[in-house]
């Protein structure tokens, strides 16, 4: 017999929504509570076992949506007490029009994602330099890593959207900001354009919460 401790639960929230809410035509907005298992060698001490807590919007894909669940982030952090937090926020179509405008074969790019995700700048470089990758690009992945901060870098990001699809994903941002700023909660937005999904199946906009005391995301 095979047991398996989860590390997700979102899988099981996506089989329900497939199974017992097939029928439905409205989006289906779901919450959950559990203990979640992670056997990571660079947890540092942290336990592995931990209790997650989640929601779920699922079946429409507009910017309504996305705001929708920073939002809830927000006023779910301000519920439980904090008030000096960010909500970071990126969009991983824009990483991965740039990616794409790089040409690498796929063992290259594996190597350039990894460079990236350690903040490695010199390394980066000397990888595009290497395959002769064209003046925009290395440009692009220069600035990057710079593209953290309020509405201007959106204008910045703009600068080096190398394709329609890096440009609509900083568009997206800028329509979803002012829906955060109908909700009120503009001032714990922060945009970080080099966020890149952990897992290679996201699309779309992803966040992480962050407040003192603590070096990681406390919400994603």
């Amino acid at each position: 017999n095979t047991l398996v401790l989860r590390p997700d639960i979102t899988p099981s929230i996506a089989r329900v929504a497939t199974t017992v809410y097939e029928a439905e035509h409205m989006p289906i907005r779901l919450c959950y509570k559990g203990n979640t298992f992670i056997n990571h060698s660079n947890y540092l001490g942290r336990l592995r076992e931990n209790t997650q807590l989640g929601a779920e919007l699922i079946g429409v894909d507009s910017i309504e949506a996305d705001a929708e669940m920073v939002a809830m982030a927000v006023e779910s952090l301000k519920e439980v007490g904090l008030n000096d937090f960010q909500i970071h926020i990126g969009n991983v179509d824009f990483f991965e029009g740039l990616i794409k405008e790089t040409k690498l074969e796929e063992a290259d790019e594996l190597h350039l994602r990894e460079l990236i995700a350690n903040r490695n700048s010199f390394g980066v470089d000397e990888l595009l330099e290497n395959k002769q990758a064209k003046v925009t690009v290395k440009t692009a992945f220069q600035i990057l890593p710079e593209l953290i901060g309020g509405t201007e870098i959106l204008k910045e990001a703009k600068k080096i959207a190398l394709n329609f699809e890096t440009l609509e994903a900083v568009k997206r941002l800028e329509n979803i900001y002012e829906i955060l700023v109908s909700y009120g909660v503009e001032k714990y937005i922060t945009f970080d354009l080099s966020m890149n999904g952990t897992y290679g199946y996201y699309t779309g906009i992803i966040f992480r919460g962050y407040t003192y005391g603590t070096g990681d995301a406390i919400v994603k």
